[in-house]
């Protein structure tokens, strides 16, 4: 299921809501799991709606990443961000088969910073918290 599915945005549902699903077929095709795991279905709905899967290649290190950044585009949470089409996927697909540029890329570094960051929020906030309050501790040291 598609975020915007969850979400019951008929309005956003279309095409690209197949593609995500043709992307989540190909992600377990390639780890041999679903993207956002198993167990009860509400654990399941949340992990769809607030995290990233797990790249493929962070699981199986054998996943071209070719095949990985076409699987993630497929996946994406927002629709404007996936393929526009099924045609456009297996048209991909079909060019990473050939060896030819693909239309998916990898991460870049802003994105792959930015999933960090949401990774490690809470390291990153105690740590930006501890800063202030140095800084303040510092600085009304030299006010003295």
């Amino acid at each position: 299921m598609a975020p915007e599915q969850a979400l019951g945005q008929t309005d956003r549902i279309g095409e690209p809501t197949d593609v995500h699903a043709l992307g989540a077929i190909l992600y377990e095709s390639l780890v041999g799991k679903p993207p956002y795991g198993t167990g009860a279905p509400a654990e399941v709905f949340l992990r769809l709606l607030r995290e990233e899967p797990v790249p493929p290649r962070a699981i199986n290190r054998r996943v071209p990443k070719g095949l990985e950044w076409i699987c993630l585009k497929a996946m994406a949470k927002l629709p404007e961000a996936r393929y526009e089409t099924v045609r456009s996927f297996s048209e991909d697909l079909r060019r990473f088969e050939a060896g030819e540029p693909l239309q998916a890329r990898g991460p870049g570094l802003v994105r792959t910073a930015l999933r960090l960051a949401w990774r490690y929020r809470l390291i990153l906030g105690l740590l930006s918290f501890t800063a202030f309050l140095v800084l303040g501790y510092v600085l009304s040291l030299i006010k003295h």
